[in-house]
């Protein structure tokens, strides 16, 4: 079922958003081992002020994602406290992997 509620909230987006951009939340030494392919590698402890150096828009689709799901949502809360509207929080990186509706970089 939890598979299921990604592959669905991975297919469907409002067409409002500017660019959908994916952010792996993990440390550069797991982002290394394996990650979603064209996501950028951004530590949860500075996510605001990276996305803002990214040049990351307040109305940008932002998906998050992590090892556990604990990081990424610490980012969520971080970047909608910061203004951006269209987060979210994706969860475990191999639970996104399991349901094989995203590509991945090893």
């Amino acid at each position: 079922m939890k598979a299921l509620l990604m592959t669905f909230a991975l297919l469907f987006a409002l067409p409002s958003f500017a660019k959908t951009v994916w952010i792996d939340v993990r440390t550069p030494q797991e982002y290394a081992s394996g990650h979603i392919l064209n996501a950028s590698n951004m530590p949860h402890q500075s996510m605001v002020q990276q996305a803002a150096a990214a040049g990351l828009q307040k109305d940008d689709r932002i998906l998050l994602y992590c090892r556990s799901g604990n990081r990424s949502a610490i980012a969520k809360k971080a970047l909608e406290q910061a203004g951006y509207r269209h987060v979210q929080d994706l969860g475990a990186y191999a639970d996104l992997v399991e349901t094989g509706a995203v590509k991945v970089k090893k």
